[in-house]
């Protein structure tokens, strides 16, 4: 996985969206199209939103906490295109 960091010192990850499920997405990479998952914090995007960018196949950026796969917060969901 790419991550890189930003001035708030979160990693990121840049790809698409294959997966919304309630508070949850899955994000497929840009670079090995390796799929992570994230539990996306409150009022970091809209369900509706998130709907939008998965079925337009819409290149996003997810700034997190902690370790994706393993409970990792979407602090930040944020379309690129």
């Amino acid at each position: 996985m790419r991550r890189t960091y930003n001035e708030r010192r979160l990693p990121e990850v840049y790809g698409r969206i294959t997966i919304v499920q309630d508070d949850r997405i899955r994000v497929e990479d840009d670079g090995g199209g390796r799929g992570y998952l994230f539990v996306v914090r409150k009022r970091a995007a809209s369900l509706d939103e998130l709907e939008q960018w998965r079925d337009g196949r819409v290149r996003v950026r997810v700034r997190y906490v902690g370790e994706p796969d393993a409970g990792a917060i979407a602090e930040e969901v944020q379309a690129l295109e």
